[in-house]
C-alpha cells in the first residue's frame, strides 16, 4: 500500500534513485580503496576519527553494518595497531575505540585520498551541473534530516517576513516524522502562526529565528496573552542542530524578553513525549500545571501545560 498523500511515481522515482545512487556508490567505493585495508575498514577508522572514540554499538549504528563483520574488522584493526580498545570511564563495562598514532595517520590519508578522488570524478562536470547538483544534495540533506555535513554556524535573529511559512513546514515535517501528527497539525500551525504575525506587537511579542546557512533551522515565539501573561509557542529545532546548545539559547532569548518586559507568568502547551524540550524547560524552572489525554491531530496523545513564575526572580539552571 503507496503511503497516503504520495503519489506513485514519486514513489517510484526514490527507488530508481535509491537502486542508481547505491550502485554508484558501490563503484566508487571500489575506486576508493586503494590500501591494504579494505572498504569497511577503512570506513570504520574514519568513523572513530571524525569523534575522537566510538563505542560498538555506535560504530554498528553509524556505519550500518552487520554485527560480525564489523567484530571481524574490529579485530583485524587491533592486530594491525591502528585501533585500541579501552574502557568507558562512566561505565567500566563498556568498551569504546580510540585510534592509535599509526591509526590517526592511516584515517588522515583515507581522507585525502577520498577527496582527491571525488574531486577526479566531479572534475568533467562545470559550474552550470555542478551547483545544481550541490544545492540538491544540501536540500535533500536538510529536509530529511541527515548529518551530511559539520553543522553551519548558527546565528539567533528576529524574524522577517518571509519566516513563518518555514516555521510552519518545520512543523509539518518534523512532527509527522517523529511523532505521527497528521496534516490537520501543520494546518493549524500555519492558521495560527500567520494570524499571529498579522498582529504582531513588538513592545509585548516576541519572535526569533535560528538560521544556519540561510536556512531556518529553528525558532521560538513569545505571544502577549493577558493581564501579566505571556504563552511561549512554536519553538522548534531542526535534527541536525539538537544538542549544540541551540535551543538553550533560544529559550534563553524568550525567556530574557519576558523578563524584559515584567511579563509576571509564561506558559507553554507540548506533549509528554518531547522528553529533551521538557528537560529544557525545566531547567528554565517551568514546572507542570496541568496534564491531559485526548484525541488530536490524528492520534492520541497527552498534552501537558508548562509555567514559569517570573515575580519571585526564577534563575537559570544549567542541568
Amino acid at each position: 500500500m503507496k503511503p497516503e498523500g504520495v503519489d506513485r511515481d514519486t514513489i517510484r522515482l526514490i527507488r530508481t534513485f535509491n537502486r542508481q545512487l547505491l550502485r554508484k556508490l558501490h563503484q566508487l567505493n571500489r575506486i576508493l580503496s586503494g590500501t591494504e585495508l579494505n572498504v569497511t575498514q577503512e570506513s570504520i577508522l574514519c568513523e572513530i576519527a571524525s569523534s575522537r572514540s566510538k563505542s560498538w554499538p555506535q560504530l554498528a549504528e553509524s556505519l550500518l553494518i552487520d554485527k560480525g563483520l564489523l567484530s571481524r574488522n574490529l579485530r583485524a584493526l587491533e592486530q594491525r595497531h591502528l585501533i585500541n580498545r579501552v574502557r568507558n570511564k562512566r561505565d567500566r563495562r563498556r568498551c569504546e575505540f580510540i585510534l592509535t598514532q599509526a591509526g590517526k595517520k592511516k584515517a588522515r590519508e583515507v581522507d585525502d585520498r577520498a577527496d582527491r578522488q571525488i574531486e577526479d570524478l566531479l572534475k568533467s562536470l562545470n559550474a552550470s551541473e555542478l551547483d545544481p547538483l550541490v544545492g540538491g544534495l544540501k536540500t535533500y540533506g536538510h529536509i530529511m534530516g541527515l548529518h551530511m555535513e559539520t553543522p553551519a554556524p548558527v546565528h539567533i535573529r528576529p524574524h522577517k517576513i518571509g519566516d513563518a511559512s518555514y516555521v510552519t513546514f518545520l512543523h509539518g515535517i518534523l512532527y509527522s516524522r517523529e511523532y505521527g501528527l497528521d496534516s490537520t497539525f501543520e494546518v493549524e500551525v500555519g492558521r495560527e502562526i500567520t494570524e499571529f504575525v498579522s498582529q504582531f506587537d513588538p513592545q509585548r511579542d516576541g519572535f526569533w529565528i535560528a538560521e544556519a546557512g540561510g536556512h531556518v533551522v529553528g525558532a521560538v515565539v513569545i505571544v502577549n496573552r493577558k493581564r501579566g501573561l505571556a504563552q511561549l509557542r512554536w519553538f522548534i529545532l531542526h535534527p541536525t542542530y539538537r544538542g549544540l546548545g541551540v535551543g538553550r539559547e533560544l529559550m534563553t532569548r524568550a525567556v530574557g524578553f519576558c523578563k524584559g518586559k515584567q511579563y509576571k507568568k509564561v506558559f507553554l502547551w507540548t506533549f509528554d513525549e518531547l522528553d529533551a524540550a521538557i528537560h529544557l524547560y525545566r531547567s528554565f524552572g517551568f514546572e507542570r500545571r496541568e496534564k491531559k489525554t485526548h484525541q488530536r491531530w490524528g492520534r492520541s496523545l497527552t498534552e501537558e501545560r508548562y509555567e514559569l513564575n517570573l515575580q519571585g526572580g526564577t534563575q537559570l539552571s544549567r542541568t
